[in-house]
């Protein structure tokens, strides 16, 4: 998995899932015991949860970086290595 940001205690994933569940660019986001996977660029929960000020957290993250996560998933589906992208504060 290449971790591609962290903030308020949550880690945000990006890797490639040859014949996975999710066929569209996504993010995998880590919250403790809390797994949360997100498409991009809309923010869609489309597996898993997160505590809602954490999911409205990420979405804002997704809202404000899409152009950053778009590159990012381009370089992971050509098994190329992520980028870190600058957190929200």
């Amino acid at each position: 998995m290449g971790s591609i940001s962290a903030f308020f205690g949550m880690v945000l994933y990006m890797y490639p899932e040859k014949g996975g569940r999710h066929h569209l660019p996504h993010i995998h986001v880590v919250f403790g015991d809390d797994e949360c996977v997100l498409s991009i660029p809309d923010g869609d929960v489309l597996e898993g949860s997160l505590p809602a000020r954490k999911l409205r957290n990420v979405q804002t993250f997704i809202d404000m970086r899409t152009e950053e996560l778009m590159m990012n998933w381009n370089l992971c589906m050509q098994g190329k290595n992520v980028v870190w992208i600058d957190p929200i504060r």
